[in-house]
């Protein structure tokens, strides 16, 4: 990804979080989307990357395959 305040956003592919750890886990256990106007405040270091990078809010979307949630999508604004 890109952000216009710290530039190029590596992917994390070894960030883990637990089944229910703040909104994305909530999203990815209830298959219900959710958006968040305090991202600063998501548990696991997100919230703190967001205040760094001037990210505010955060849309979290499941996407759903066989009939199970198999990731959560999220954008960051």
């Amino acid at each position: 990804g890109f952000c216009e305040e710290t530039g190029p956003l590596p992917a994390e592919d070894t960030l883990a979080l637990g089944a229910s750890a703040g909104t994305i886990g909530r999203v990815f256990k209830s298959g219900v989307p959710a958006v968040v106007a305090r991202a600063e405040a998501e548990p696991e270091g997100l919230g703190a990357s967001c205040a760094a990078a001037g990210l505010r809010s955060l849309v979290a979307i499941p996407i759903v395959a066989d009939d199970q949630v198999a990731e959560v999508a999220v954008l960051y604004f």
